[in-house]
């Protein structure tokens, strides 16, 4: 979980897709709450500070993990 919050954070735009992807397995795996709000809050912010490749994947990570 860390290790995919550092990702989010980083310059790379491909280091931050492949975290953002990798949020979909941790939805499907693990349904704790307190996890779920915290990828949820972690995805925000690459929402808002990413380009439009990035809403459009997380836009779709929260769509499937419904």
């Amino acid at each position: 979980m860390s290790l995919l919050m550092y990702s989010c954070q980083f310059s790379h735009f491909r280091g931050q897709c492949e975290a953002v992807v990798h949020y979909l397995r941790l939805f499907q795996k693990y349904l704790f709450p307190v996890l779920i709000n915290s990828v949820f809050l972690n995805l925000v912010d690459v929402f808002t500070v990413g380009n439009k490749f990035l809403r459009l994947k997380v836009t779709k990570v929260c769509a499937k993990s419904y």
